[in-house]
């Protein structure tokens, strides 16, 4: 029997528990329920910020230069493959949608956010005093 948690019964070893939070059902239920307790705003999240800063930092020293490494290395060995042809293609078509997909959600979001809530002197001069604000 391996090493137990503490306060878990003493047959859960770390690997045990480590397969069942794991499972890609545990890990959408958790991300549904973290986007659930988000979107009320309650004030007792504020006390999980830290802990979402640490996850944040440990992603960007982590993962981020991984991914910025191995992209291009996956690209080189694509390169000199006997399918580069189609794989820069694929890439340049994707590449092509992705700016064309941005470049449709920067201007549809700032068009429809003013639609819908006007940005006119009056609402200038609101949010420059301070009225408006909701505490």
């Amino acid at each position: 029997m391996g090493p137990s948690l503490i306060g878990l019964p003493q047959n859960v070893s770390l690997t045990t528990l480590s397969r069942s939070i794991n499972r890609p059902s545990i890990i959408v239920g958790a991300v549904v329920i973290a986007l659930a307790l988000g979107a009320t705003g309650a004030p007792q999240l504020q006390y999980l910020r830290p802990f979402g800063d640490f996850y944040i930092a440990l992603l960007q020293m982590c993962v981020l230069p991984f991914l910025l490494t191995t992209i291009p290395l996956a690209i080189r060995s694509a390169m000199t493959s006997a399918t580069a042809g189609s794989v820069v293609r694929w890439l340049l078509i994707w590449l092509a949608v992705s700016i064309v997909a941005v470049a449709a959600i920067s201007i549809l979001v700032p068009t429809v956010i003013f639609r819908l809530a006007p940005l006119d002197e009056g609402t200038i001069k609101l949010s420059a005093s301070g009225e408006g604000r909701v505490r």
